[in-house]
């Protein structure tokens, strides 16, 4: 259901109104017919259908539903459960390597994805590069990068609230331990920690 809500309404910009967020009926139209549950016929899509509706980063995004974010780390925390979760752990294997490069982001162990869960009270868009930094001076992305997928991660707002402003740099110490292992505030988000 999950995988035909994302194709067939948020990847077809008829169904989203100006800010992406779903119009009226769109989820009853795309899955009853003849008032039965279908999720069958689920369109193919690719990326350029993701960046007509939501960008390529070279401007500013026109709005990224949370559904976007919780279905992305759903999709993050299959690929790891398709691909390594079992046998294939070890750590300096190829398989291992091949899932960390295919996700664009170093080994940062699996404990993560084990831990990893969906919750309700991550609600809030944190800016990996923030909007100005803590002094008040501006960030390094331009604003149209500052309002894309790419620079955004769902956390809690609590979290949220308390690093808004940190750089990159001080989000990594702040949410990672010493050893560079995870927090309870990445553990929320896989889409977080691969940023990191």
């Amino acid at each position: 259901m999950a995988d035909k809500y994302f194709s067939n309404v948020y990847l077809d910009s008829t169904k989203l109104n100006a800010i992406n967020t779903p119009i009226p009926g769109s989820f009853d139209n795309v899955i009853l017919n003849q008032n039965k549950l279908d999720v069958s016929d689920i369109r193919n899509r690719d990326k350029t259908d993701f960046i007509n509706v939501f960008g390529d980063g070279s401007e500013a995004s026109k709005g990224v539903p949370l559904f976007v974010f919780n279905y992305l780390d759903y999709k993050i925390w299959e690929k790891y459960d398709d691909e390594l979760r079992g046998e294939r752990k070890k750590e300096e294997s190829r398989e291992r390597r091949e899932f960390f490069d295919a996700l664009g982001c170093g080994d940062f162990g699996l404990k993560v994805f084990d831990q990893f869960y969906f919750s309700r009270t991550r609600r809030s868009l944190e800016h990996f590069y923030s909007q100005a930094t803590a002094t008040g001076e501006p960030g390094v992305l331009d604003q149209n990068q500052i309002y894309c997928l790419g620079n955004y991660a769902m956390i809690g707002s609590e979290a949220n609230s308390s690093g808004s402003n940190w750089s990159p740099k001080t989000k990594l110490d702040h949410y990672l331990d010493p050893f560079g292992k995870i927090g309870q505030i990445s553990v929320a988000s896989l889409k977080f920690m691969i940023m990191m």
